[in-house]
């Protein structure tokens, strides 16, 4: 078989298993697509070692073809994720249907196995560990307060872990801190920005022949660009002319615009910016 139709298949399912993980936040917020999720969880779950397989096929096919390329499975740590989290959210739903009018908790019930993702402020990163989190830790009916919030704090670091400092890491803060988390970077205009600047700042392949750089072309802008899609933002070319645009400023000026637009709740576009430009 081709390596070309082996890469296809890949992506193929790749793009199944991260199809079914979309499903997950239409279902916190449309429990009507339950059944679409599940059935998408089960299609992943029966390619899961085919799709293990293919990558290893590939990759050993590319190093035959050059001594020199270095084997490289970040997408099957991708495609882990995703499952990871699929598979969390199958197991909730079922926990949820065994559920009985009174509910039963366990004395002492214990943290999921699976390890979570940590959250150092980066926006890129953002929408994966509240996806994961809310999943895994955040509606988990086994597990207190006292220790979601030890859960929490310990994946955050940097800018993030600043953002919660100075509260005592106590059951009866884990809501504050949860809802300080959410607000600081639940930002659909930031997270917007932050996947722009992905796109743009990835550095131009330098030859045709770098296989691994083409494999870092689609995994880095391939998943920029289906997040910024998620994102559904009403008029994503305005914006986008704005982002661009708004760089070419000097800081002072593009802070003073974004402090004119706080109370704003439509996404800024390059008209708005043109025009607060032609007031100074």
């Amino acid at each position: 078989m081709s390596l070309k139709l082996l890469e296809a298949q890949r992506a193929h399912m790749f793009a199944e298993c991260n199809e079914c993980y979309d499903y997950i936040a239409k279902y916190n917020v449309d429990r009507t697509k339950k059944s679409a999720f599940l059935t998408r969880a089960v299609v992943v779950e029966g390619n899961y070692e085919e799709f293990k397989s293919l990558v290893s096929q590939i990759e050993e096919m590319k190093m035959k073809e050059d001594e020199t390329y270095e084997p490289n499975f970040q997408v099957l740590k991708s495609y882990n994720e995703l499952l990871g989290c699929i598979r969390l959210t199958v197991q909730r739903l079922e926990v949820s249907k065994e559920k009985t009018t009174e509910a039963v908790i366990p004395e002492s019930p214990k943290l999921p196995h699976l390890e979570l993702p940590g959250f150092d402020g980066n926006m890129k990163n953002w929408t994966i560990f509240h996806e994961t989190f809310l999943s895994i830790i955040h509606n988990n009916v086994r597990l207190t307060d006292d220790q979601r919030v030890q859960y929490l704090l310990s994946k955050l670091s940097g800018s993030a872990l600043t953002v919660c400092s100075g509260i005592p890491p106590i059951g009866s803060n884990y809501q504050t801190i949860w809802n300080l988390l959410v607000d600081r970077y639940e930002d659909k205009r930031a997270l917007a920005s932050s996947y722009i600047d992905q796109i743009i700042k990835f550095k131009p392949i330098k030859s045709n022949d770098s296989k691994v750089e083409f494999q870092a072309f689609i995994d880095q802008l391939g998943a920029a660009t289906l997040a910024l899609q998620a994102l559904n933002i009403e008029n994503l070319a305005e914006f986008i002319l704005y982002s661009i645009a708004c760089k070419k400023l000097d800081a002072e000026t593009g802070r003073q615009f974004e402090t004119s637009i706080l109370k704003e709740t439509k996404m800024p576009s390059f008209n708005d910016l043109l025009t607060y430009v032609k007031n100074l």
